[in-house]
């Protein structure tokens, strides 16, 4: 079945200082979310998720690959400055028992290491964006941050990754559209999977907030 079989991983992100705004991430994610809801609409066999309705005010995006290995990523706007505490877990490397201590003493991360979804368990990269400095910041190491290159890269790196992955030729300009955050329509839906229409999407689009 398609989806099963993984063949290419996401690229890492060089530097985690690469990562977009906080706004601009929500979009990203929420593509992410929206292609893959058309390219795959069984649930289970998705790469990328989002849920605006996380909490109040707070939307969380994810990623599985189906292996074990994920990230979990929580934007909050509650306060003034919107914030984001992001999670990684590689099942290729190693566990540093140390990563979840360092973690464990920013007060910022407290409510998010009590999220039972997020797997704490399991980590190897903690992220987030420091409100101080107006950077962003990663734990243990801000270089070579897993899984995260699609958020530069955006459309070529999901173009490259979903073809192989979902083992169908996808058009290209309906993906930039989306990645442009442009409203979806049934010529969108159409162009990625004729087998669907935005009646068969409407649940997805409104737990994703990808306007149509």
């Amino acid at each position: 079945m398609k989806g099963k079989i993984i063949m290419r991983s996401l690229e890492p992100l060089e530097n985690i200082n690469q990562l977009p705004s906080i706004a601009e991430m929500i979009k990203i994610s929420q593509s992410l979310a929206i292609l893959d809801a058309i390219l795959m609409p069984e649930w289970e066999y998705r790469y990328f998720s989002y849920n605006k309705s996380w909490n109040n005010k707070q939307y969380m995006a994810s990623m599985r690959d189906g292996e074990g290995s994920h990230y979990y990523i929580l934007f909050d706007e509650n306060n003034k400055q919107p914030s984001c505490l992001g999670k990684i877990y590689d099942r290729d490397q190693s566990i540093d028992d140390k990563v979840y201590s360092m973690v464990n003493k920013l007060e910022i991360f407290k409510t998010f290491l009590e999220e039972v979804a997020f797997e704490n368990d399991k980590a190897s990269f903690y992220f987030h964006f420091d409100q101080k400095s107006n950077q962003w910041r990663a734990i243990p190491k801000e270089k070579n941050i897993p899984f995260l290159g699609i958020m530069k890269n955006k459309q070529k790196e999901y173009i490259q990754w979903a073809e192989e992955y979902y083992e169908t030729k996808i058009d290209a300009k309906v993906v930039t559209e989306i990645f442009e955050f442009k409203r979806l329509d049934e010529r969108m839906i159409s162009n990625l999977n004729p087998n669907i229409d935005l009646n068969d999407l409407l649940k997805d689009i409104n737990e994703i907030g990808y306007p149509y």
